[in-house]
């Protein structure tokens, strides 16, 4: 149940505002996803002001609060009811974030949805592993312009980036550009998407002081430490289908517990290495390898890793959408 009490403006029959305020403390509420909820009889409220005018009309203030949540937002929709913009003064959800931004709506059929976001933290833990941004787009991508500050994000229980930026640019054909930077435990990491010139193909950049961070950026985590990355590549123009090839390069790198690699070691009478492996790690000195990226699937060939203990090449296909190697 809600104790609810509202007021109005108006003049006659013409109402020009509404306030309506709520008391929540009797609800039970409970966000999708069990981001957040409520108990019955913890303390909440919620605010909101609505108001109209020439222009259209304005949702001045909604203000949703408890413990573990704060809201405070407002939007603006025109005479005709397209909505306009939404601004996000706060929203803060414990644990999970506390930012801030805005939201433009283009007017324009095929302009792009113009978003800003800065505030103290994100955490992403829980959406790390999705390669589908790297997809070439379709009739139901999204055109989007995004501007994205940080102060922490937060990709796993072990790996975070301090100073985050995201510039992002993707349009219904696919991703035009993007670029990302932060600063991690073990150093900076930049990386870069996108034509130098019109029309052009488009180039991609990614220097890291870890693999061990980039790979929490994929959801995996606890098989690798250290590890200097630099990848180059590249994907076709923009609208136009193709794979993404790269070449990876990755020095200094130690592997822990690899499941896959553990067995290959078992199976060829490599008991030593494979104890090594489950204890303090093998040390790979330099690795090196191509890959192609195209529908879900990663194609790696010609790889090699070089170390004091072991030498391997490898060539296969991961299979991301199906969580299966090859």
């Amino acid at each position: 149940p809600l104790r609810l009490t509202a007021s109005a403006v108006s003049d006659g029959l013409d109402i020009q505002s509404v306030a309506i305020h709520a008391d929540l403390t009797d609800a039970l509420l409970e966000a999708p996803a069990g981001l957040w909820s409520k108990a019955e009889g913890e303390a909440g409220t919620a605010d909101i002001a609505v108001s109209r005018d020439d222009t259209g009309f304005a949702l001045d203030r909604v203000r949703i609060a408890s413990e573990g949540l704060d809201l405070t937002a407002s939007a603006h929709m025109t005479s005709q009811g397209r909505l306009e913009r939404i601004d996000f003064e706060r929203l803060y959800v414990e644990g999970l974030a506390d930012v801030g931004g805005e939201l433009r709506v283009p007017e324009e059929a095929g302009a792009p949805l113009q978003v800003r976001v800065s505030g103290r933290y994100v955490d992403v833990s829980g959406l790390v592993g999705d390669l589908g941004f790297l997809d070439q787009g379709g009739d139901d991508s999204l055109a989007l312009s995004a501007n994205v500050d940080i102060s922490r994000l937060i990709l796993s229980e072990t790996s975070v980036l301090d100073d985050f930026s995201l510039i992002w640019r993707s349009e219904p054909l696919g991703v035009r550009a993007f670029s990302v930077s932060g600063n991690a435990l073990d150093g900076p990491f930049q990386a870069f998407f996108g034509a130098t010139e019109e029309d052009g193909a488009r180039e991609f950049r990614l220097q890291a002081q870890s693999v061990e961070r980039m790979a929490s950026l994929f959801g995996i985590d606890n098989y690798a430490r250290g590890g200097r990355v630099a990848v180059l590549g590249t994907a076709p123009p923009l609208g136009v289908d193709g794979p993404m090839s790269a070449r990876v390069e990755v020095s200094d790198l130690t592997l822990v517990r690899v499941p896959i690699l553990a067995r290959i070691l078992a199976a060829g009478s490599f008991q030593g290495l494979a104890a090594l492996l489950n204890g303090d790690g093998i040390v790979f000195d330099r690795i090196d390898g191509d890959v192609l990226y195209e529908d879900g699937l990663l194609t790696i060939a010609d790889a090699r890793a070089t170390g004091s203990a072991l030498g391997v090449s490898a060539a296969g296909t991961i299979d991301f959408d199906e969580a299966h190697a090859a």
